[in-house]
């Protein structure tokens, strides 16, 4: 505030000068008429360089508060970018540890596949992908802050913010279901501890009595079979973040308009999501798309285009085909199991989205 009075008054004081010598004059001529409206004008003089100077002000204040949002722009999207990477390692993690209670759990489980991996006998203690810090792992930092300063943001930073606040909540989810797990974790340890202490040796008869437990007692596949589910669980919720991570980044490539659709393709390929592609209206559509619904997961439709996308879904959810517009470049959520139809320059053209780990794009 003292350098707009200074900026006010280094601009407007020789003015004023000038006025108070013509005042002056005008005092000693006895020309009152003409004093007041020198008056007037000096008053209207003063009051507009005041308006202009707060106006500068506030183009200065508002310039800078959109220079902080783009810094913290960019701090999110580096964010986004790491979590993305750290997520794919835990969820590759997860993946193959799912495929080795598979094993432990299908018909074909027997003494041949134990003695080439001993160790499956120690498959709850095993070092595992659901037991995490997850500060270890993810960059929220700068999400906080975001949504600290949501009110600060422009309108078109709604649905980045969105997608942050449920990144936030997953991670506030999973932590109390880490605990729950670490709390499993250790009652099946105590438990096999006092009644089975022969799967934590390594000598020749204790493995052969681990053995015999695995492959024969029942016990020990209904706790595989209780931990698979718990797995699995943790793996959707990975995979689940691992999507909102890439739908961020794809989010700031479309407000940054810095940024071309075969990046978006590459982000979301490179991280193992398959890509839908759209064939004519007039083909047939497989039967048991609709059948495959499902609520829980949402998949992302990208698209540049500056005119607006009008989109009619058929899915398991609504009755009669429902119709999604969309009128500027974006994104669109739509459910597995859906079957998507929308017009390209007079041309209809259809998606079907068949399973669950996949992304569109529309140029």
């Amino acid at each position: 505030m003292q350098r707009l009075f200074w900026l006010l008054s280094r601009r407007t004081w020789p003015v004023i000068k000038l006025f108070r010598k013509i005042r002056r004059k005008l005092v000693v001529q006895g020309k009152a008429r003409t004093y007041i409206l020198y008056a007037i004008g000096e008053i209207l003089l003063v009051v507009i360089g005041i308006l202009i100077a707060l106006q500068v002000n506030n183009w200065n204040e508002e310039r800078k508060k959109l220079n902080d949002i783009e810094l913290l722009a960019d701090e999110i999207e580096q964010a986004l970018d790491q979590n993305r990477r750290a997520l794919a390692i835990i969820s590759d993690r997860g993946h193959e540890l799912d495929s080795t209670l598979n094993v432990i759990l299908s018909n074909e489980f027997d003494r041949l596949i134990m003695e080439k991996d001993p160790d499956i006998r120690k498959i709850f203690w095993a070092e595992t992908f659901v037991n995490i810090d997850f500060s270890d792992f993810f960059r929220t930092e700068s999400f906080k802050v975001a949504l600290n300063r949501e009110r600060e943001f422009p309108n078109h930073y709604q649905s980045l913010l969105s997608n942050l606040r449920f990144i936030e909540s997953v991670l506030n989810s999973m932590s109390k279901s880490n605990q729950l797990f670490n709390e499993f974790r250790d009652e099946t340890g105590s438990y096999m501890l006092e009644h089975h202490p022969y799967l934590f040796l390594d000598d020749k008869e204790s493995i052969e009595r681990s053995f015999n437990y695995v492959l024969e007692n029942p016990e020990f596949k209904a706790r595989v079979s209780f931990y698979q589910d718990k797995v699995r669980t943790s793996i959707r919720t990975f995979d689940l973040l691992k999507t909102r991570n890439i739908l961020g980044l794809s989010e700031l490539y479309i407000l940054n308009r810095n940024f071309t659709m075969d990046q978006i393709d590459s982000l979301w390929s490179d991280s193992g999501f398959n890509k839908f592609h759209a064939i004519s209206c007039s083909e047939d559509m497989p039967p048991s798309v609709l059948s495959n619904w499902d609520k829980t997961t949402y998949i992302p439709f990208i698209h540049s285009r500056e005119e607006p996308i009008t989109v009619q879904v058929t899915s398991g959810e609504f009755k009669s085909p429902q119709t999604f517009e969309s009128n500027t470049p974006g994104i669109l959520y739509f459910n597995p199991g859906s079957v998507l139809e929308y017009t390209i320059n007079g041309e209809c053209r259809k998606i079907v989205v068949d399973h669950r780990h996949g992304y569109i794009t529309l140029k």
